[in-house]
Order: C-alpha cells, then sequence, then structure tokens
C-alpha cells in the first residue's frame, strides 16, 4: 500500500510515473489507473496538492515522450483530462 510507504512527499512522482506508463497501455488499463488515482483521492492517501504536482510533472515531460511515442503528448492531455482535480 502507498500508505505504508510513509513516503507523501514523493506521491506525485507516483501520479507522474502512473501517467506515463498509461500511454502505453488499452484503454481499460487507463481507466483501471483513472480509478486507482480516484480511490486514493477518497481515500486520502493522496492530497491534492501531490495530484496536481503529479499531473503537472506528467505534462512536463509530454514532449520528451514523443521520441518514444509520437502521440505521448495528445495521449498524456487525454489521460489528464479523466484524472480528478
Amino acid at each position: 500500500c502507498v500508505r505504508e510507504l510513509h513516503t507523501p512527499a514523493f506521491h506525485h512522482e507516483l501520479v507522474k510515473r502512473l501517467i506515463v506508463a498509461a500511454i502505453d497501455v488499452p484503454r481499460r488499463e487507463q481507466e483501471l489507473a483513472v480509478g486507482l488515482v480516484q480511490r486514493m483521492v477518497t481515500e486520502e492517501v493522496l492530497s491534492p496538492e501531490q495530484l496536481c504536482l503529479g499531473r503537472q510533472r506528467a505534462a512536463e515531460g509530454a514532449e520528451d515522450l514523443r521520441l518514444d511515442n509520437p502521440r505521448a503528448p495528445e495521449l498524456i492531455a487525454d489521460f489528464l483530462e479523466r484524472l480528478p482535480g
């Protein structure tokens, strides 16, 4: 469990990595990832500030990911629209 890691200062990194990983998986897995983030926010495992920072970091790195996936910026933008917050 994320809570058991006792590292809330790094929860934004979890959000960022989840977003980046989700661009290369089918829509169903993306929806599961969105659900995970929603649950973490609801259960207060993930603070709104950490969610916001994770979203921001993923968006900032979108252009760099274009080398691996030319559609990365648009896929990340689409994923970010589905996240809470």
